[in-house]
């Protein structure tokens, strides 16, 4: 009996998703402004008891909405209320309490009041009133140039040329990328069929499912190959571009990177990608065509990592695909995709680490048991894996989530029962973590320590809005919070309405891991939406990264999924149906494709520069032009187009690194080198992105500067037997530098990463200790 009522209730909520879905997927609804506001806009005020009305004339368009601008960025609008009204004073629909939407560059808030859609007939007049019974006054924005001739403000003592600027929303029918991420989560729901219906092969069939959905939903990064990326996409595409002609065309590694921003760490930068397994695509297939199928394999590293921690949390095949396809497809990954932010790629790691540092602390726990006489398992090979995946997050330029696992850590060794065995699987993990990554760890310490992070880009307080984060369907660029101090790819988190859902369910399920994921999400949420409270924190600490908090969501997504999956598997013994666990993650993926698909549309869609520019003059020649084009109502820099050219770019500067100090084409000193005596000269004889050679003719001792900027770890030889090792480079106007006495010498400027030398030797003797405890273990067998 309780499950024929489990059935009939879970097909019933079912039945009611199918229905809502298809009324839900819009991504949004074309705004119509009717009268327009713009900047130096007068205002009225609503008072309490008061009302203010603005008729219109209908054009016979469906309206779902009305937004109306205040110039408060936290308005009260505590009691507001909205109603449109025909001739007859007849009510056609109402609202309350609206949706804030903040917009710092014309320092509005949007108010947004959505109601039932409805028809209205052509020219049909209407009235728009507003009410505010209680609280305190309201500052509506107002257009006095009677941009609307076909209606007028009617308030106590109003001019009729006065119109309340305010725009109608339309609702708009769905989008054929929304159709091909609907067709994309039809196929996930064909293979959770196959899934069930192949038992003995079902973990097999998941992960092949994985791999192919990944490039299928996401299928526009790839064919819009013809195209480069929006936002930070520009900066990362010249930044990897230097990097690789580096080891290809120079034959030098990156130790320095001279053509950003004047000069900057190569090796020592925390986001370096180069020992990445994303940046070996880029080596072969090029950097726009890399850096796609980057995209790709981040994707379905973190689908297969949580298919493998679903596993390992014995939850069935069905519940781990679930999980899979809330993680991989979750907007929080793709918001952050489209924006550019490649150090994101590292979240592909995030599964795995939690999946084998799990497997690291069961396995202690079995060494412990008396059942097992001790013979549980090779627990320092997991904590040794552990370390790789955390040191792979490392080298994938994933700091931030890097620091935020100490966090993670911390939460877990304080909610297992077992205190001492995983804080103790915590730490061997971290110390191989750190022997591993010690070839880049201690280089960039040393760097950050030179150029400390002066800048924390704060998030906005968010606690507040997240049904708009975890429920709303907003593509890349939307404005969505109030006092929202970045773009939505750092906030937007959208799991859809069926995860959540099957989340609550996993609940049901009262274990000691499900009690631990729930108590972690909600921990990740305060942290994450704390926003601007945590500024005091990263001020008293500045050797903290300092990255928008919000990006720790990140975690709560995996920990929702995960529940969804337990949520699943709760289902699946309670329901008398087979085919209920399938439908839900159909609508479930659908849910999320279709959202994930238009997002993947949004990444790679600027032109680039045609005819490409002529090459650059010098050897090492910057740039301050960014080739910007307007595209799809946003302005685009495309600085990638002078890097290949061979220029240096000065549009762009690392939050830690030296300041801008160089010289652009055109400028005084803006040549590879600068001899201050004027009597003098030089003759380049070899350049390299860390080694410049040159022959230098003064007639007396001058400085010689070189045109990058200046940091701790250059060197400058003079080609004489008293000078064969070298000395320091000197900084002169913040550029490196040396003087040289009168004659003619060659000069070599070189760089070498500080900290370099001990890294790899310690990252080596980590590599021997591990090969020596994998070839312990395997004899101890």
């Amino acid at each position: 009996m309780k499950k024929r009522l489990t059935t009939l209730l879970a097909a019933a909520a079912l039945a009611v998703a199918a229905g809502v879905l298809p009324r839900h997927l819009p991504l949004e609804r074309a705004e119509v402004p009717m009268v327009k506001h713009a900047k130096g806009d007068v205002t009225t005020t609503v008072s309490p008891a008061q009302s203010v009305r603005q008729s219109f004339t209908a054009d016979g368009a469906t309206i779902a909405g009305v937004k109306i601008f205040s110039p408060t960025a936290l308005p009260d609008t505590r009691s507001l209320t909205l109603h449109l009204r025909d001739q007859t004073g007849r009510t056609l629909a109402s609202a309350r309490l609206p949706h804030h939407t903040f917009k710092n560059h014309a320092n509005l808030s949007y108010l947004t009041f959505s109601f039932p859609a409805f028809t209205p007939a052509v020219k049909q007049e209407l009235t728009v009133r507003i009410e505010k019974p209680a609280g305190t006054p309201l500052e509506l924005v107002i257009n006095q140039d009677n941009f609307y001739p076909y209606g007028r403000l009617q308030e106590p003592a109003s001019a009729p040329e006065i119109d309340l600027a305010f725009s109608l929303l339309h609702p708009q029918p769905m989008s054929f990328l929304t159709l091909q991420g609907i067709i994309a989560g039809l196929a996930a729901l064909v293979g959770a069929v196959l899934i069930a219906l192949l038992p003995r092969g079902a973990w097999l069939t998941a992960a092949v499912l994985i791999t192919i959905l990944a490039p299928t939903a996401l299928a526009p990064v790839w064919f819009s190959s013809g195209e480069w990326g929006i936002a930070d996409w520009d900066f990362y595409f010249t930044l990897h571009e230097n990097y690789r002609r580096s080891l290809l065309d120079f034959g030098t590694f990156p130790f320095w990177n001279p053509y950003t921003c004047g000069g900057t760490a190569g090796l020592g930068d925390p986001e370096f990608p180069i020992f990445s397994l994303s940046f070996l695509l880029e080596l072969i297939f090029g950097v726009p065509a890399g850096l796609r199928l980057a995209i790709y394999l981040s994707v379905i590293l973190a689908g297969l990592g949580t298919l493998a921690l679903a596993r390992r949390l014995k939850l069935s095949p069905l519940a781990a695909f679930l999980a899979s396809l809330g993680v991989m497809f979750s907007s929080k990954h793709l918001l952050i995709m489209a924006e550019g932010h490649v150090d994101m790629f590292a979240a592909g790691w995030l599964p795995w680490i939690f999946w084998s540092w799990l497997s690291a602390y069961q396995n202690r726990l079995a060494r412990r048991s008396p059942a097992s006489g001790g013979g549980g398992g090779g627990t320092h090979g997991w904590e040794l894996l552990t370390g790789i995946f955390l040191a792979l997050m490392f080298y994938q330029g994933g700091i931030y989530l890097l620091f935020y696992f100490v966090g993670a850590f911390a939460l877990l060794v304080f909610l297992t029962k077992h205190k001492n065995a995983a804080l103790s699987v915590t730490l061997r993990a971290g110390l191989w973590a750190l022997g591993l990554s010690a070839v880049k760890l201690i280089p960039v310490l040393l760097w950050m320590r030179e150029f400390p992070d002066e800048y924390y880009a704060p998030s906005a307080f968010t606690l507040l809005n997240l049904d708009e984060i975890f429920l709303g369907r907003y593509l890349h660029g939307a404005d969505i919070l109030v006092n929202q101090r970045s773009g939505w790819h750092e906030y937007g988190a959208y799991t859809g309405v069926v995860l959540l859902a099957a989340a609550l369910i996993g609940l049901a399920r009262r274990t000691r891991i499900t009690t631990s994921i729930a108590i972690g999400i909600i921990a990740v949420i305060i942290i994450g939406g704390a926003g601007q409270l945590l500024i005091p924190l990263f001020d008293a600490l500045p050797w903290l990264p300092r990255s928008n908090i919000s990006r720790i969501l990140y975690f709560a997504i995996l920990g929702i999924s995960l529940l969804a999956a337990f949520g699943l598997d709760v289902l699946r013994r309670t329901s008398a149906s087979k085919t209920l666990p399938v439908l839900l993650i159909g609508l479930a993926a659908i849910e999320l494709m279709s959202l994930a698909y238009p997002l993947a549309a949004q990444v790679f869609v600027v032109p680039a520069v045609v005819p490409p520019l002529a090459p650059a003059p010098g050897a090492l020649t910057f740039t301050r032009d960014t080739h910007t084009i307007d595209a799809h109502g946003r302005h685009h820099d495309r600085t990638y187009a002078a890097t290949l050219a061979g220029y240096g770019t000065l549009s762009y500067c690392t939050p830690i690194g030296p300041r801008l100090h160089v010289a652009a084409a055109g400028e005084p000193q803006s040549d590879i080198l600068h001899v201050q005596h004027s009597e003098s000269n030089y003759q380049l004889i070899s350049f390299s992105p860390t080694r410049v050679e040159a022959r230098v003719t003064t007639p007396a001792q001058t400085a010689v500067l070189l045109n990058n900027n200046f940091a701790s770890g250059w060197r400058v030889h003079l080609r004489q037997p008293e000078d064969s090792t070298g000395q320091p480079a000197q900084n002169i106007d913040h550029r490196v530098a040396t003087y040289v006495p009168p004659g003619t010498h060659d000069i070599i400027f070189a760089y070498r990463t500080p900290g370099f030398i001990p890294g790899v030797s310690l990252t080596i003797a980590t590599l021997i200790a591990a090969g020596f405890a994998i070839t312990r273990k395997s004899n101890a067998k």
